[in-house]
């Protein structure tokens, strides 16, 4: 090829273990890489991945599975010169490795970026690093392989329990599982061996109940490092770091603890020889004034994402200019830094906290209990001036009235207890309730192994709320609880108030929000990163944004019903829009979704998505548009906008399609402007093999119809026509009986799912047509541009559940439970496997 190439290895479905943050980070390294004049490839089978269709970051798109078959069958029909393994997550790196030991990097002359071969390696096998981190003399826990029972028996007696069982080498998702008896350690035993690919266990030494710690470093090819962030865990260890509030800076360690361990992850980071990212993650005894390091992953990740939202550091567009082999003292970043900003670390003069959202609905029981094995879906961000705000204002996502505890008051003291000693999920609420019952903060620390500090800064905002309850109408009150991140629902409440009347008090006292940016220099140099977050301040740094403008609503964090094709779909409305010269505005509290992309969005507010914080952002900016998703009811029926200001609903952001059949079902998808019906495509689902019926969650097209079954489909579609008043995209579901009638079971809004999977297969930008028409982007003589599709032999769209990573027994494999898709395209003349 005339350029060189570089193969990114993608992911498949969305999962437990990864979500929409590695979509985010393949298109702003893309479009990093294709920036230096590399052509670029990207094999994934993600439906709901909006890198997949982004001309501006990827040239050629390969959506078959990411196995090592595959890869070697793409290399050898591109011929790339590079590869990045780090953006699909461990699955890649078992799959490079594979690939490297069938000697095809080597014949084809092929460069891994981001980490040498010896250091996946490495990764794979966790005794190979071990030793190595043995070898420069770095604090580790005691740790073995074994490949039988006796082994591992005997292995657990000389390390004592608790112990952590893991497999090596996982077949499907990673196993991890911390042992307390010979009953616990049998079963993960059995497990463990089960899963893995290589027949082996790797057995651990617990360091459950110390502080977690992560530090994230950032190195170049020339050696120079910096450190991005240190992220502190509120929940100890025992609690999958995915499932625990994270916290950056790390608010409870001492200066030398944060020297010895940054001191630490470079050296860790050196010795692998990573270039990017790389993730060190820490055990922190306090008591021995200890700590281990516990595990060490150089690919990119949610914590990627998490610190690129909360330092305001580009962190796809400098990792990926790092693999295209910049050093970091070269890299220029074009929002008006200094020269050398790229190698500065990240200060800030705020609070960040992520914290994980559930899967609520399908975990009762036991399986509500947190554990090594990762249970939340997504995440949401919270940025404030302080601990109290930034916590507030990321659980506002829930009811915006969390802080009144209403579940928890009703527990017994021996429940309450309990869910101390054993942390389940929606933990935090819990904690407030022991507070709120008078549990002081050395006792809830001695049970529950979180840092004191924590408990210190809750109380105060209790003690907030318990003061506003009494004293309804206090302006002072209301001031102090507006600093702290309080929304005016929960005020209202307390007062016996509407909310529009707390807020009119507000306004009347001067109480407004005011607009800080997200910078990674704490103020120190002239900077426009265009990213936002908002505290009750006298400065206000956000500007109005040049006209004209659209203001979009994202689909807020990860949780069951789309995965993340709500993310997709406003992704490509976004750069369609951003491409007819609209000045694009994103609000969202997701820190990974991909619509907070600088390629996506000229500005950016990571606030919590509920009618106050939407409104003011409305009043600074004055969109020409405003976008918010028609399933957000509490936000249309709240939002009082100008008459400047357009406001439209966008596609439910969860599938709701209840139609299921004995009957085979057809689903004819359609794109209506107002004036004319588009025919899109028909899908056709398969069956259940569970309760054997029908249903949307498996499809796939093209379906093979007789030409009394095209009349008949055409005769429903004209019905349709005739019946419909307002643009926008349907789905004509259809019934097939025995007798060969076709029969119309519903008109119903087309699923983002599907919207995703269609786009790929017919190489079809259907948000694009769907942003034209709701928008005045098109003239009244202009037409859409819905051009003939590709054909396919076959495409088949298959959703995942998270039911088998959660052990939920007999979840129902329904649209609402849906995580994620995997997919598969065959185009004529494809030969991938």
């Amino acid at each position: 090829m005339a350029q060189d190439c570089v193969l990114l290895i993608g992911t498949e479905s969305d999962n437990l273990q990864h979500g929409d943050e590695l979509d985010t980070l393949t298109l702003d390294i893309a479009a990093s890489l294709k920036k230096q004049g590399l052509t670029t490839v990207l094999i994934s089978t993600n439906p709901f991945s909006f890198s997949l269709d982004a001309k501006q970051a990827v040239d050629h798109a390969e959506i078959v599975p990411v196995t090592s078959i595959n890869v070697e069958n793409i290399i050898n029909k591109y011929h790339p010169r590079y590869i990045v393994p780090t953006l699909g997550g461990r699955h890649a790196f078992e799959v490079i490795q594979e690939v490297a030991e069938s000697g095809t990097l080597q014949k084809n002359n092929v460069e891994l970026l981001g980490s040498p071969l010896s250091t996946i390696r490495q990764i794979n096998n966790p005794v190979m690093l071990s030793r190595t981190l043995h070898t420069m003399d770095a604090p580790t826990k005691k740790i073995a392989t074994v490949d039988n029972y006796q082994a591992a028996d005997d292995t657990v007696t000389q390390i004592g329990y608790p112990a952590i069982i893991r497999s090596i080498m996982p077949k499907t998702s990673s196993f991890w599982r911390i042992v307390h008896d010979k009953n616990e350690m049998h079963e993960a035993v059995t497990i463990g061996l089960q899963r893995s690919r290589a027949g082996q266990i790797l057995i651990q030494q617990s360091l459950a109940g110390l502080k977690e710690i992560e530090v994230i470093v950032l190195r170049d090819a020339s050696g120079t490092m910096m450190q991005l962030a240190m992220v502190e865990d509120i929940d100890p260890i025992g609690t999958h770091a995915g499932d625990s509030i994270a916290v950056t800076p790390a608010q409870t360690l001492l200066d030398r603890e944060i020297q010895d361990m940054r001191d630490i992850a470079f050296a860790i980071t050196r010795k692998l020889r990573v270039v990017g990212i790389n993730h060190v993650q820490f055990a922190l005894d306090e008591e021995k004034e200890q700590f281990y390091v516990i595990k060490n992953s150089p690919y990119l990740d949610r914590m990627s994402t998490f610190v690129g939202q909360a330092t305001g550091y580009p962190v796809g567009m400098v990792v990926g200019q790092l693999y295209a082999g910049m050093n970091l003292v070269d890299i220029h970043l074009d929002h008006g830094y200094y020269r050398h900003a790229a190698v500065t670390e990240p200060v800030m003069d705020r609070v960040a906290v992520r914290v994980p959202v559930w899967p609520s609905s399908i975990l009762h029981g036991k399986n509500r209990l947190l554990s090594t094995q990762k249970k939340s879906l997504g995440s949401v961000i919270g940025i404030g001036r302080s601990l109290e705000e930034a916590l507030c204002k990321a659980i506002s996502f829930d009811h915006g009235e969390d802080l009144r505890l209403q579940a928890e008051n009703k527990l017994s003291e021996d429940e309450l207890i309990s869910g101390l000693i054993h942390p389940q999920i929606g933990r935090l609420y819990l904690l407030m309730e022991a507070l709120r019952r008078g549990y002081s903060p050395e006792e809830l620390s001695e049970m529950t192994k979180v840092d004191e500090y924590y408990f210190v800064e809750l109380d105060k905002l209790l003690d907030l709320v318990k003061q506003l309850n009494g004293h309804p109408g206090d302006e002072k009150l209301l001031g102090q609880a507006k600093y702290l991140g309080i929304p005016d629902k929960l005020i209202a409440d307390l007062w016996g108030l509407s909310e529009g009347r707390v807020a009119a008090i507000r306004h009347g006292n001067g109480i407004n929000r005011t607009y800080k940016m997200v910078e990674p220099t704490g103020g120190e140099f002239a900077t426009d990163v265009a990213s936002y977050y908002s505290t009750f301040e006298m400065e206000d740094e956000s500007q109005v944004t040049p006209t004209p403008s659209v203001m979009v609503v994202g689909a807020g964090p990860l949780q069951l019903g789309m995965g993340s094709a709500g993310d997709y779909f406003y992704a490509a409305v976004l750069a369609k829009l951003r491409h007819y010269g609209y000045h694009t505005i994103v609000v969202n509290n997701n820190p990974s979704s991909v619509t907070l992309s600088p390629l996506l969005a000229n500005k950016r507010y990571l606030e919590p998505l509920i009618a106050e914080n939407i409104q003011s952002i409305v009043g600074i900016e004055h969109p020409d548009y405003l976008l918010v998703p028609a399933s957000r009811s509490d936000l249309l029926s709240a939002l009082n906008v100008a008459d400047e200001t357009q406001l439209l609903t966008m596609p439910i952001n969860r599938n709701t399609r209840s139609i299921s059949s004995h009957f085979p079902l057809y689903n004819c998808d359609l794109l209506f402007d107002g004036k004319q019906l588009y025919q899109l495509a028909i899908t056709a689902d398969y069956q259940s093999p569970l309760n054997l019926k029908y249903q949307s969650t498996h499809q796939y097209l093209p379906v093979e119809l007789t030409p009394l079954d095209k009349h008949q489909v055409e005769r429903l579609v004209d019905q349709c026509r005739s019946s419909l008043t307002k643009p926008g995209l349907y789905q004509l579901v259809m019934s097939v009986h025995q007798d060969g009638t076709i029969k119309r079971e519903g008109l119903l809004p087309l699923p983002l799912t599907d919207v995703a999977f269609l786009s790929k297969v017919l190489a079809l930008d259907i948000p694009g047509l769907y942003s034209q028409i709701a928008t005045d982007v098109l003239d009244d003589e202009q037409q859409l541009a819905v051009q003939h599709p590709r054909l396919v032999e076959r495409a088949v769209y298959q959703a995942q559940f998270p039911f088998k990573a959660l052990r939920v027994q007999n979840g129902q494999l329904s649209v609402k439970n849906v995580m994620g898709a995997t997919m598969f395209l065959f185009p004529h003349q494809n030969k991938l496997s």
